[in-house]
């Protein structure tokens, strides 16, 4: 299952272009409303001296609008990319990457991976169940957590959280993907230890090799 996922969401650097914004921090899609998010999401990782670095698959416009309006997608970002930065902003190394694509399968997705700390076993267990942010201390709310799980059920989106060996560049990366399963899974090299702490019965937990 877990192959399947990453043939939906992968990183194909074939048909993805580089934004210029993740230089210049001046973004120029065509969609003022989102230019205006990542502009400002810049401004904020730069004054945390935060690289954050934004894909986007061409494609990506011609499928998204079946499942969210400009202000949907820039609310969503919005959301994804404030809880990346407060995750990063105190770490050792600082990386966020945002990436818009479209699988083969033409189902779009939107993914960022940072280099923060992993999510503590109490937020996964309690996302969309009540507000939970592992952040509070410094500026998180757990609203856009909220809000990024009233999408998912609305759009009937697969949420992924994905994390990554300690030597990796990243940390974790959310996946949302636009396949209306409506699943919320977790891909970990710590799922033997989430198994224990998460007690929901809407989550699947795997491990990497699956």
């Amino acid at each position: 299952m877990y192959k399947d996922l990453l043939c939906l969401s992968q990183h194909r650097q074939a048909t993805l272009q580089e934004l210029s914004g993740s230089v210049t921090g001046q973004f120029y899609t065509g969609h003022m409303m989102l230019d205006s998010v990542l502009n400002m999401m810049f401004q904020q990782a730069q004054d945390k001296h935060i690289s954050l670095s934004v894909d986007i698959d061409s494609n990506f416009w011609t499928n998204i609008s079946s499942y969210l309006d400009e202000e949907e997608l820039a609310h969503v970002i919005a959301d994804f990319t404030q809880n990346a930065i407060i995750a990063t902003q105190n770490a050792s190394v600082k990386y966020i990457n945002l990436c818009l694509l479209i699988s083969a399968n033409s189902k779009p997705s939107i993914q960022i991976a940072d280099s923060g700390s992993p999510f503590p076993p109490i937020v996964l267990n309690a996302l969309g169940v009540s507000r939970c942010s592992q952040h509070l201390h410094e500026g998180g709310s757990g609203i856009g957590l909220m809000d990024i799980w009233t999408l998912k059920s609305t759009t009937k989106a697969t949420l992924l959280i994905e994390e990554y060996p300690s030597d990796a560049k990243y940390t974790k990366c959310i996946h949302f993907i636009f396949d209306q399963k409506n699943r919320y899974l977790i891909v970990s090299p710590r799922y033997k230890s989430l198994s224990t702490q998460i007690s929901r019965r809407d989550v699947m937990i795997m491990s990497p090799q699956d």
